[in-house]
């Protein structure tokens, strides 16, 4: 991934989470999302964080499953802190959206990244995988 990128990716992450919190924490008459599609709503948020977290973050298998264990245990304490929140309740159904949207959104960020690792850069110096530099194409055995 272009290192020009990755903070716009690690931004967008952060304002995604920010997000996410803030509307499953806010109490139960706060409307966040116009639309009523509750277990849709906890996978659509959870598989963006996941897509958006390993995109920004992700260089190899052990970053991906940090970020879907780590997006899975925070929807699961979500849930558990919405049970004191007034108009909010804890549904094993919630969780396991939630849970479901992680691993789905990292899968998807860890595709994404690696299409997009599979392009060179300007600038980088370093021809994409699979193709030969313009010095071995030039050298005669």
């Amino acid at each position: 991934m272009n290192r020009n990128w990755v903070w716009v990716w690690r931004w967008l992450a952060g304002l995604a989470l920010v997000v996410v919190l803030v509307g499953s924490l806010a109490p139960g008459y706060v409307t966040v999302v116009p639309f009523d599609l509750p277990d849709q709503k906890h996978f659509l948020a959870y598989l963006v964080l996941g897509f958006l977290f390993v995109v920004a973050l992700g260089k190899g298998w052990v970053s991906v499953l940090v970020v879907a264990i780590g997006l899975t245990l925070m929807g699961f304490a979500v849930e558990l802190l919405q049970d004191v929140i007034p108009g909010r309740y804890f549904r094993w159904v919630d969780v396991r959206a939630n849970g479901v949207g992680a691993v789905v959104g990292v899968f998807l960020g860890w595709s994404f990244r690696t299409w997009v690792s599979s392009f060179r850069f300007p600038g980088s110096g370093k021809p994409a995988p699979g193709t030969r530099s313009p010095e071995s194409v030039n050298r005669k055995p």
